[in-house]
């Protein structure tokens, strides 16, 4: 008796991560490679999670009848070897999810695991990436640290071990890195940097995430000589603001200023 009630125990907690067959129930959808890119197309809150492995993930080359590369903007979770098991908890149970895999079999185990714990919109990609006709990207890894963009936590400085003492997804090695002049935060420096510094000491203007920024000409402090600095760099053959500059990177001089959350390293 008791080795009949742990058969049946067994197979009720098995249904739970296989995929739908003849009516079958299941917690989570199956849908074709369409009705997935729609999905991409419709859904800006969609979550591609593509759960094979990084070799796969970043393959340049491919396969018969494998795309290279991945889906854009899909997040690598392997499911194989364990990482979506460990970093599930990152995503939210109400988020908008779509799984893929190779072939679906992984993308199916991977979608009824997120289901059974509380995931209430989860789809797995048919056929995965060997069914798959769309769009697809290769891995970009420009700090040359073996983590591709997309999955580093700082991609614009080297930092393999992927540190992040805070745990506010910003590596440490990108914390408090900057661009001097770029007062309003998009990448660049032009003339609206000086504007916008003009309007944040004397109109009331909205303060810069990164303080340090607005120090163009590196004194430690903020005034109308940072403006002037910038213009004259601009437009009349300047000095060019002192180093962080032209790249991200962290001021080399110690002052009394901050830089808490500067978002233009991405578009240096």
């Amino acid at each position: 008796m008791r080795g009949s009630i742990a058969i049946i125990v067994l197979l009720a907690a098995g249904f739970a991560f296989v995929p739908a067959r003849r009516g079958w129930a299941q917690c989570y959808a199956e849908v074709s490679p369409a009705e997935a890119q729609g999905l991409i197309d419709t859904r800006a809150s969609l979550i591609v999670i593509d759960v094979r492995e990084p070799s796969e993930y970043c393959d340049p080359v491919g396969a018969a009848s494998l795309p290279p590369g991945h889906i854009p903007g899909a997040i690598n979770l392997p499911w194989s070897s364990g990482v979506l098991a460990q970093r599930y908890t990152d995503l939210s149970a109400g988020d908008d999810i779509l799984v893929i895999c190779k072939g679906g079999g992984r993308g199916a185990a991977a979608s009824a695991f997120l289901c059974a714990r509380g995931f209430t919109s989860v789809k797995n990609v048919a056929g995965g990436m060997l069914a798959w006709e769309g769009e697809t990207v290769l891995c970009i890894d420009g700090d040359g640290d073996g983590i591709s963009d997309d999955a580093d936590n700082c991609p614009f400085h080297a930092n393999p071990d992927q540190a992040d003492a805070d745990g506010d997804g910003i590596g440490d090695a990108c914390e408090g890195v900057f661009v001097r002049g770029d007062a309003n935060g998009d990448g660049w420096v032009n003339i609206a940097d000086a504007i916008y510094s003009l309007n944040y000491q004397f109109a009331e203007g909205p303060a810069p995430a990164c303080i340090e920024t607005v120090d163009a000409n590196d004194d430690g402090s903020v005034d109308l000589a940072d403006p002037i600095h910038s213009l004259i760099y601009l437009f009349q053959n300047g000095p060019e603001p002192p180093a962080p500059f032209a790249r991200c990177g962290k001021d080399p001089t110690e002052d009394a200023l901050t830089c808490d959350g500067y978002g233009g390293c991405s578009s240096t």
